[in-house]
């Protein structure tokens, strides 16, 4: 059996390492900075699972220079027809850029949908596994691998800008969801109601559910993924001529919403 490669062991690509080793599927690391591993591990490997952080800039764009130092420091060692998945956040239209700059390597677009503090459960037992390639032998296996750590999950095959889009779009509701939830329990407060009620009633619709209803202390959306992906996703909606204003309203409410609740706490 083939190894697979796993290029960055953060919370991501620490828990697809794990989830491949506990299915009996050989796995070599690589992490820069963690100084495990080395980029020539990855030669002989038939898949490569590009793990490696993606943070916003300045501007509100994905910074990438990760992932393209990644690559080129693997590229020495892979062989041509070696599958790059990556699994970093990226921005749609990444995939088609790495793939005219590296021609002899087979790219594939499989977003993470993992939660942080549950990482290992929600990889292994995903709502779905998206495959992003252009290639169908690759896509297929992509989804043979993927079938050994999240044997129940669906698989939706689609082109790399849709695998990218479905990532972010997904972030996207999820951020107007919680937002609105923010928005409710203001009203809610008008008229001497408690949100916590009306939100388990809310919840049981089937159409909404009850994830992502809940208003912490803190209000608004923090945390590592629906800040910087929505912030993300306008800078590449911008970046093509449009602004978005839902998308642009949501980000501004989250961020008046968690200034106004840390004055009221600091008076």
């Amino acid at each position: 059996m083939r190894p697979i490669g796993v290029v960055g062991l953060g919370v991501v690509g620490g828990t697809v390492t794990r989830a491949f080793e506990e299915a009996g599927q050989p796995v070599r690391g690589y992490d820069a900075y963690q100084g495990t591993g080395a980029p020539e591990d990855m030669a002989g490997c038939e898949v490569v699972f590009l793990c490696v952080p993606t943070p916003n800039g300045r501007d509100g764009a994905y910074r990438l220079d990760e992932v393209w130092s990644a690559l080129r420091c693997l590229d020495p060692y892979l062989n041509a027809g070696t599958i790059v998945v990556v699994k970093s956040t990226v921005p749609p239209g990444t995939n088609d850029r790495l793939a005219a700059a590296f021609p002899h390597l087979v790219f594939a677009s499989v977003p993470e949908f993992l939660v942080a503090d549950r990482p290992l459960e929600t990889f292994t037992r995903p709502d779905r596994v998206v495959v992003g390639c252009r290639s169908r032998a690759a896509g297929a296996r992509i989804g043979e691998l993927m079938e050994l750590v999240a044997p129940c999950a669906p698989i939706v095959f689609c082109r790399p800008a849709e695998a990218e889009l479905i990532k972010l779009s997904a972030n996207a509701m999820l951020a107007a969801k919680v937002t609105m939830a923010n928005e409710l329990a203001n009203v809610c407060e008008r008229f001497g109601v408690d949100w916590a009620r009306v939100q388990a009633g809310v919840g049981l619709d089937r159409r909404i559910g009850p994830d992502h209803l809940s208003v912490t202390p803190e209000r608004g959306f923090g945390g590592t993924c629906l800040p910087k992906d929505l912030t993300g996703l306008i800078s590449a909606a911008r970046a093509t001529g449009y602004v978005p204003p839902v998308l642009e309203e949501i980000s501004e409410f989250n961020r008046r919403i968690r200034r106004d609740r840390k004055l009221r706490s600091a008076s």
